[in-house]
């Protein structure tokens, strides 16, 4: 019986090489991204995302923060992102939570803020199958970026929720924090801003101190819009230009979105120390010992392959770094009778 012949498998098509690097040698930015700029200045970014099915994740990001305050407004670029919460152009008081748990979001889950030494992010999270929710959501950034209102009676009573978070975080962190941060930063601002504030700023600070860091810093050209999730990207830009852009390009009518000339964003840099810093930071309520070593690194602006290898590598080395110690922790008779190590990149 004649032997049936083995067919030749067909070639394998190699694939083809997924370009990273642009004409100029840069990585390429993310494709799938739908990026652009209004022409007041405000930047957008869009990723479309299946998962979860139905929802879209929106964050208003304003590129200022703690160390922008002047000494009588530390504590008041938190204080502003409260306000946020506390009245707007098109929603009076608590209108805004008081929606978005209407229609099934929760505050801190799917509704929530934070405030940083450089940055101001505000986010929410809503369903993609009702085209009236999609608008409100966008009115409500908008008024978050352009018409927060800071009357005069909710800033009186949002006083004391920022004071008693301030309380609350008071304590053996905050005193530890507070002496790592003057090692690590020196003399910088960023060891005299942090995001908290000073209680006696926030207990007497006027209106028209919230009302000038709002004005100073929320402006379109610092501002930036990031949406991710199960929805049409052109529809998005759509919204974007509507509720962003002042007329003709889209429908804000507020002043503070018109297009104006650009402000200054000042940087504040940490100096550098050739000798290495030494902090011994003893507390009655440490619930155990610590030893933290920091290697600060000078931040890089390259956005090339090797720079992306660079960092790679380095986040890799201390990964497995903190690997081992933890590992060596675990033994029955640690090196350094059972203290937590631990080191860090800064």
């Amino acid at each position: 019986m004649a032997e049936t012949p083995t067919p030749t498998p067909e070639p394998t098509a190699t694939p083809a090489p997924v370009e990273v690097l642009g004409p100029d040698g840069n990585l390429i930015f993310d494709p799938a991204v739908v990026r652009g700029t209004l022409s007041n200045g405000l930047s957008y970014y869009i990723r479309h995302n299946e998962e979860p099915r139905e929802r879209l994740h929106l964050s208003l990001v304003v590129k200022a923060g703690s160390v922008h305050e002047e000494e009588e407004q530390r504590g008041l670029a938190h204080f502003v992102e409260h306000m946020a919460f506390n009245g707007t152009e098109r929603f009076a008081k608590q209108e805004i939570v008081d929606y978005l748990e209407s229609i099934g979001s929760s505050f801190g889950a799917h509704l929530n803020a934070y405030t940083s030494y450089d940055e101001t992010v505000y986010f929410l999270e809503i369903p993609t199958d009702d085209p009236e929710i999609l608008e409100k959501a966008f009115q409500i950034l908008s008024d978050w970026a352009y018409a927060i209102s800071f009357e005069p009676e909710e800033v009186e009573l949002e006083r004391g929720v920022v004071l008693e978070e301030w309380r609350l975080g008071q304590g053996f962190d905050s005193r530890w924090r507070d002496g790592l941060y003057r090692a690590l930063f020196g003399a910088s601002r960023y060891s005299e801003r942090a995001p908290i504030g000073l209680p006696e700023v926030v207990e007497t600070a006027p209106v028209e101190q919230l009302r000038a860091y709002y004005e100073r810093w929320y402006r379109p050209e610092l501002m930036a819009l990031v949406a991710v999730g199960d929805l049409d990207p052109a529809l998005i830009e759509a919204k974007i230009k509507q509720h962003f852009a002042p007329p003709p390009e889209g429908e804000a009518q507020q002043e503070r979105a018109a297009i104006a000339p650009p402000t200054t964003l000042p940087t504040f840099d940490v100096p550098g120390h050739e000798e290495p810093r030494i902090d011994i930071f003893t507390d009655p309520e440490a619930p155990g010992t610590q030893l933290i070593l920091v290697r600060k690194i000078a931040p890089e602006a390259g956005q090339d392959l090797a720079w992306f290898k660079r960092s790679v590598t380095q986040q890799l080395a201390f990964m497995m770094l903190n690997a081992r110690l933890f590992e060596r922790g675990q033994a029955a008779d640690p090196p350094g009778c059972g203290r937590e190590a631990r080191v860090e990149r800064s």
